[in-house]
């Protein structure tokens, strides 16, 4: 499976934590210590998803200038903003207060429920 982007976390390389998505390069702090191999690994695929849908809008919403959405398009774009603000919403309150689990209300936003 292709990764979307990719990390680059050479010692030789002046900025060695780095994030690269096509044209977009983040970089980023690295604050897991080295026995902490599965969180930190984790932690970058949680901030690798993030920056890859950053970048993908990026890219894609200045495109949909010369479009004109119908009705049934717009309202279908509006949910799945209203699932990711949700997410974005989850995720910051987990890194916030140390609880990731998952409640039912939030899954059944996901479920389209």
């Amino acid at each position: 499976m292709r990764r979307p982007g990719r990390w680059s976390t050479s010692p030789s390389s002046s900025r060695p934590n780095r994030f690269v998505w096509g044209e977009f390069e983040e970089d980023y702090d690295n604050t897991f210590a080295a026995d902490e191999q599965s969180d930190r690994f984790e932690f970058s695929e949680l901030v690798a998803v993030c920056q890859g849908f950053n970048a993908c809008a990026a890219r894609l919403v200045p495109k949909l200038r010369a479009h004109d959405l119908t009705q049934p398009q717009a309202e279908a774009t509006g949910h799945q903003v209203e699932k990711i603000r949700a997410t974005a919403d989850w995720i910051e309150s987990a890194v916030a207060t140390g609880k990731f689990d998952l409640d039912e209300q939030f899954a059944q936003l996901l479920r389209d429920q």
